[in-house]
């Protein structure tokens, strides 16, 4: 009897100490559908985008303040898809769990082609408040488009972005884009590409529909270019150099959740310019003519180049320049032609070092008299800019 009793009891205790585990297994098993956590941040969610839920695509990151450039922790920004119609999108606050939806406010609307700065893109420009509203931001045209908001003034900007290239290095100089070829849309992957560009040797950016920022405030502008690097673009970054000259694929490809990445893929051998008849001089109020600044307004001594072959040379002898003020080398009377600042050209010559890059543009370090021959391999396609003291 008295094994029979604790065998028993033995078999009771097994059976609640499985019980207890099978209890505590039953407690520690994980939700099987948990709600997924969103980060602290500002999202854009809307039908008329693919981002029909809050994820992580969606979170709208740090821009660059383009007035001085440095990151702006209230200056948020996100290139999105969005199609056409009343669906639109909403920009959803998320504050430890909690989610307030913003929509437009009474100012918002599209700015007039009349009232954009001149360096604002101009294929599309909304601009106003957000208020906490359900009411959707909406657009009149498939496309992509560039959305930021300061969200210590409450203002947000929507811009369509229709991507080219322009500078010295590109067929429109830095007078005028380069459009690159219109993409099919698609919320999720979009590719602007143009085959048979001719590039010569010099700098470049990319910008989107002809802008060059997107005024907030006075104090808060956004970039609508991009510099840097082909491989690694960087908004408002510095101008990029393309060292061989050729006719190049140029591509721009912007992926939901990847951003926008470029390629730039020679595929031949440009023709080689004739520039014996282009009549070119100095330009700016870093000249100094008969002891007066000369100014912006026209260019002043247009030469033609001495012609050897592939080679030409333009030369300016006795030009009084300034310390406290810049110029460049232009082609005629407008920006349409050769256009070339410090960054378009390799310096050479004795008087080298005493010029320097400001915003672009040539500066003398010290006031003098100066010697200067621009010349250009055209097989090449480098200018050099000579520059010795002038001989008394």
């Amino acid at each position: 009897m008295k094994n029979s009793f604790l065998k028993g009891w033995a078999s009771l205790v097994a059976l609640a100490l499985v019980a207890t585990v099978t209890m505590v297994s039953c407690d520690d098993d994980p939700d099987p559908d948990p709600t997924p956590s969103v980060s602290n941040g500002y999202y854009i969610q809307g039908g008329g985008t693919a981002l029909t839920e809050l994820i992580g695509d969606g979170r709208m990151t740090t821009a660059k303040n383009e007035v001085n450039q440095e990151n702006l922790s209230s200056l948020l920004e996100l290139y999105v898809a969005i199609s056409a119609g009343n669906e639109g999108f909403n920009i959803v606050k998320v504050i430890s769990g909690e989610e307030t939806i913003l929509g437009p406010g009474s100012d918002f609307a599209e700015v007039a082609a009349g009232d954009l700065d001149g360096e604002e893109p101009s294929e599309g420009l909304w601009r106003g408040s957000y208020v906490a509203s359900e009411t959707a931001f909406t657009v009149s045209e498939d496309g992509l488009y560039h959305v930021a908001i300061d969200n210590d003034n409450e203002i947000i900007v929507i811009a369509k972005v229709e991507w080219g290239i322009i500078g010295a290095a590109t067929p429109n100089g830095w007078g005028g884009s380069t459009q690159l070829g219109e993409p099919t849309f698609d919320l999720n992957s979009m590719e602007f590409s143009s085959t048979e560009v001719n590039m010569t040797i010099g700098e470049f950016k990319y910008r989107y529909s002809n802008g060059w920022k997107v005024i907030l405030t006075n104090d808060v502008k956004v970039n609508t270019n991009l510099g840097g690097s082909v491989d690694a673009l960087e908004a408002g970054g510095a101008n990029i150099n393309n060292e061989v000259a050729g006719v190049y694929t140029a591509t721009l490809k912007w992926e939901l959740g990847e951003g926008t990445t470029a390629t730039m893929t020679k595929t031949g051998d440009i023709p080689l310019t004739d520039y014996s008849d282009y009549e070119v001089g100095l330009i700016g109020d870093g000249i100094i003519v008969s002891d007066t600044v000369f100014g912006w307004d026209a260019t002043y001594n247009k030469v033609l180049p001495a012609v050897d072959g592939n080679n030409y040379s333009w030369t300016w002898a006795g030009i009084s320049v300034s310390d406290t003020a810049s110029f460049k080398i232009r082609q005629g009377e407008d920006w349409n032609g050769l256009n070339l600042g410090f960054g378009d050209v390799t310096m050479a010559g004795t008087s080298a070092s005493n010029f320097s890059d400001d915003g672009g543009n040539f500066k003398a370090v010290e006031a003098g008299m100066f010697d200067f021959v621009l010349s250009i391999d055209a097989a090449v396609g480098d200018f050099t800019f000579t520059t010795d003291p002038t001989s008394k």
